[in-house]
C-alpha cells in the first residue's frame, strides 16, 4: 500500500491523495465532486489542488454557494 506523505499539513491547497488521507474521503468521491464543481479548487496544469479549509467547512455543515 502506498504511504501518503503530506508535505505541509498547514497548507491551504492539497492534492487529491493528500485530501483523501486528511479527511478520510475516498479519492474517487473527491474526483467526482471536483468534476461536478461542488468542491472549491484550483488547477495546476492537469492537477487538482483542493482548498482544504473550504472543504472542511462544507463538510461541517457550512453553506454551499448554490444554496438559497
Amino acid at each position: 500500500m502506498n504511504k501518503i506523505k503530506v508535505t505541509n499539513p498547514n497548507a491551504v491547497y492539497h492534492s487529491i491523495p493528500e485530501t483523501a488521507y486528511i479527511t478520510g474521503l475516498a479519492p474517487s468521491f473527491l474526483r467526482n465532486e471536483l468534476k461536478a464543481g461542488r468542491i472549491k479548487h484550483v488547477m495546476s496544469g492537469k492537477k487538482y489542488l483542493i482548498n482544504l479549509p473550504a472543504l472542511l467547512a462544507q463538510l461541517e455543515g457550512g453553506t454551499q454557494d448554490n444554496e438559497q
